[in-house]
């Protein structure tokens, strides 16, 4: 067995987190800020409210585009429900990801204890937290989901923002496609 997995790099559980940010492409003070309030259990949507600033409170989003609702799948669904159901801090105005204090979990805590570990066992040291948003969108768009849905998923002001910031990620899929399209023509 490999010693790195053994070793506890942290007192804390950051793998719901952390699968939940890449899932759902959550900038990390949306993730921080989120409350059992926010989770509709029957409707399987979360509400991105708020975000937990770097000054330990809570604040307005980014934009006013980034308070939406997002729809889950089941298995993120089901995966709040047990965390929810295993939490010390689970009324509806305690934090998702509560410390053992009852408080939100800080920024440099969840980079330096949850995400910089996690990297260095997956062997991506290139890699930085705002990437597990750029995750989702890539899946999102390689998915084939709409501009205009994804830009709602991700709290952009509008598509044309989504479209610039994962430019290299549409050109792929679009260069893809015309080149099929033109092999088939071809033929």
């Amino acid at each position: 067995m490999r010693a790195d997995v053994d070793k506890p790099e942290s007192r804390y559980d950051y793998t719901p987190l952390l699968r939940l940010t890449s899932k759902l492409g959550l900038r990390i003070g949306e993730v921080l800020g989120l409350r059992w309030e926010d989770f509709a259990k029957a409707e399987a949507t979360l509400s991105i409210e708020r975000q937990w600033l770097r000054s330990s409170e809570y604040g307005p989003t980014k934009t006013a585009a980034g308070v939406r609702v997002l729809y889950l799948p089941d298995d993120v669904r089901e995966e709040l429900i047990a965390l929810r159901l295993a939490s010390k801090f689970s009324g509806d105005d305690h934090p998702i990801f509560a410390s053992h204090r009852g408080t939100p979990l800080g920024h440099r805590n969840v980079a330096r204890r949850g995400f910089e570990p996690a990297r260095k066992i997956a062997g991506l040291d290139d890699v930085d937290f705002h990437d597990l948003r750029h995750a989702a969108a890539s899946r999102l768009i390689a998915a084939g989901i709409d501009d205009a849905l994804i830009a709602d998923q991700l709290g952009h002001e509008d598509s044309n923002i989504t479209r610039r910031v994962y430019a290299h990620v549409y050109d792929r899929k679009n260069k893809a496609k015309a080149v099929r399209e033109g092999l088939a023509a071809a033929l």
